[in-house]
């Protein structure tokens, strides 16, 4: 389970789970390191990624999804003569996420380890 702050928008929540993203991928970055250099084995690498990492991924994306969809950021409606969706608010998911990817201030309060 992910848990979010309930004092917080929408946006922030799709913000604080961008960044458990970004952590989860730096764990994983981290672990694929020490496969590489020999630290773990091949099995070791491919348990933590197939039981820790792609388990706790997948719970991230469904609760970004579920915002995403409340927040209607899915639906595209077509483009523009640019090429750029007539639904704004993708392209506001979009910004969010790179926000969320780079905002620290919630790091103490992501627990990869209960994800």
């Amino acid at each position: 389970m992910v848990t979010i702050p309930s004092d917080i928008t929408n946006k922030d929540r799709l913000k604080y789970l961008y960044r458990a993203v970004e952590l989860l991928r730096l764990e994983h970055n981290a672990k694929g390191k020490q496969y590489r250099d020999g630290v773990i084995s091949k099995k070791d690498w491919e348990v933590f990624v197939a039981t820790s990492f792609e388990p706790r991924s997948k719970r991230i994306f469904v609760e970004i999804n579920k915002i995403k969809e409340i927040e209607d950021m899915f639906e595209t409606r077509g483009n523009d003569d640019k090429g750029l969706p007539l639904n704004t608010k993708i392209l506001m998911a979009r910004q969010l996420a790179i926000e969320g990817k780079a905002e620290i201030n919630w790091d103490d309060s992501i627990k990869l380890n209960e994800i």
